[in-house]
């Protein structure tokens, strides 16, 4: 029984620690926009099928501020593979307007 209650408690501690890239890394991906999570990623010439994934949660500027803050919008994701690794990705831009982003993906982060 002890197994059984082990298990769980490690995948907890797994799913929120996490690590930052120094450096984000461009990946490809395949997915329906603008709101959906990846459906697979290559990265590091590897391709990945997405399991899960949560998301999005938009990031942009101070739009009261200065109107230029806009075109800084990130929709970030949080993902699993079949594997069972999770990472932490961004596109750039909503997914649908060409002004507030490139719609590039990029790894921001690795959980585990």
């Amino acid at each position: 029984m002890a197994g059984f209650y082990s298990a769980p408690t490690a995948r907890l501690s797994r799913r929120y620690r996490g690590r930052l890239l120094h450096r984000r890394s461009q990946i490809e991906v395949i997915a329906l926009t603008p709101d959906h999570p990846p459906a697979s990623m290559t990265w590091r010439g590897k391709r990945r099928r997405i399991k899960r994934g949560d998301g999005p949660e938009r990031v942009f500027g101070e739009w009261w501020v200065r109107s230029s803050e806009m075109e800084a919008v990130r929709d970030y994701y949080s993902i699993e593979d079949e594997d069972g690794n999770r990472f932490w990705v961004y596109r750039s831009g909503d997914g649908v307007d060409p002004a507030t982003g490139t719609a590039k993906w990029f790894l921001h982060g690795i959980y585990g």
